[in-house]
């Protein structure tokens, strides 16, 4: 049986829901599976479930963990990606 760790006072998590276009959804979750890959490859990355929002399957959700403060990541981690693809999903 595994327990789930707390956050330390050192971690940040995020819930982020992405609205897809229906029509879209494919190449949207694929130009997402690339912005994960890449953010697990930061040194702060914890981990990040992804999954579709019971209730509304065109919004995908993110449950995303970081081994960082709030302003560490807002100033490092948002900066790293704000050229990426992945601020353009669909």
């Amino acid at each position: 049986m595994s327990t789930a760790t707390p956050l330390s006072k050192e971690q940040v998590a995020f819930v982020v829901y992405l609205p897809m276009k229906p029509e879209q959804k494919a190449r949207g979750r694929a130009m997402l599976m690339g912005v994960v890959k890449a953010m697990s490859r930061e040194p702060d990355f914890i981990n990040t479930w992804v999954h579709e929002k019971q209730d509304d399957p065109d919004v995908v959700v993110l449950y995303e963990a970081w081994a960082c403060l709030k302003d560490e990541f807002i100033s490092s981690v948002c900066q790293a990606f704000a050229g990426s693809s992945g601020c353009h999903l669909p």
